[in-house]
């Protein structure tokens, strides 16, 4: 395969550019997509070792008809402010190991129906009041 090793432009319409960048020696190759007022907007970096995928401004939607299904060793999500998860039916978190929750402040309600804690050993509960039907 013939590779040439100055940038290729391709323009998008009115829609923006797409920019495609050889690496040099000791960086990657980059696919860069423009706005039409030369903003960049989304990034791809093929380096040596992984894949880099970013938005580099505005806002970003992913919209599939279908199903989403994400599979990776291991995966971190990381928000700067809020994160929500919703969904319309049942929502199941589940690990073989520990789940751990921590935050400066925690409520757990049920808007209908019961509330269940089931342990196959102790159930321990701490605080400095523990007020039960108050």
């Amino acid at each position: 395969m013939n590779v040439s090793s100055s940038p290729h432009t391709i323009a998008l319409g009115a829609e923006g550019v797409l920019l495609l960048t050889p690496g040099e020696a000791g960086s990657g190759t980059a696919l860069l997509v423009c706005a039409p007022d030369g903003t960049p907007r989304l990034q791809v970096l093929i380096e040596s070792d992984m894949l880099v995928i970013e938005c580099l401004s505005g806002n970003t939607r992913l919209r599939v008809a279908g199903t989403l299904a994400v599979s990776a060793d291991s995966l971190a999500l990381r928000a700067t402010h809020d994160m929500s998860l919703r969904c319309g039916g049942d929502l199941t978190l589940a690990a073989e190991g520990r789940i751990d929750a921590r935050a400066g402040a925690l409520a757990l309600e049920a808007t209908r129906g019961d509330a269940e804690i089931t342990a196959n050993d102790d159930v321990r509960l701490e605080g400095e009041r523990i007020r039960m039907n108050a």
